[in-house]
């Protein structure tokens, strides 16, 4: 949802090529410019807003990939955050993460920050090259799914 975790979410489902296996309508999910409307593809045909959930599985790794063009609108994010959350657990789902733009006053392009619910989780990121976030804001539905 929104422009950095789109970017990264469409690279995986073209490298990972997983099957999508659901949509989330929401009278909560506008445009990318906050009207209400649909979006007209390159074909002449049109779509509504939407969610889309796709499922990638291999050996034991299973992954649920959740991808939109935009972030819920202010006052809906807590009830499509909610029917996000709702859903994955049906499947077993345990370990949340958000990609998403981080607004930091020093600015590194080449730098990965993470925040996490237990302190564990950050130290475990850090043998990826994972910085811990140490301030800043996580804005709209991505600090709400976490």
């Amino acid at each position: 949802m929104g422009l950095i975790g789109k970017i990264a979410l469409d690279f995986l489902i073209d490298q990972l090529k997983p099957t999508k296996f659901a949509e989330l309508y929401s009278s909560q999910i506008a445009l990318p410019d906050g009207d209400i409307g649909v979006t007209v593809e390159l074909n002449s045909t049109y779509s509504l807003p939407k969610y889309e959930f796709y499922a990638y599985t291999k050996n034991k790794l299973q992954i649920i990939l959740l991808t939109g063009d935009t972030q819920p609108r202010p006052w809906g994010q807590y009830n499509v955050a909610r029917k996000v959350l709702d859903f994955v657990t049906k499947f077993g789902c345990n370990t949340l993460i958000v990609l998403g733009g981080y607004a930091l006053q020093r600015r590194n392009k080449n730098v990965i920050y993470a925040v996490a619910s237990e302190p564990e989780m950050v130290n475990d990121l850090k043998k990826f090259d994972v910085l811990p976030a140490q301030s800043g804001i996580i804005k709209g539905a991505f600090g709400i799914m976490l």
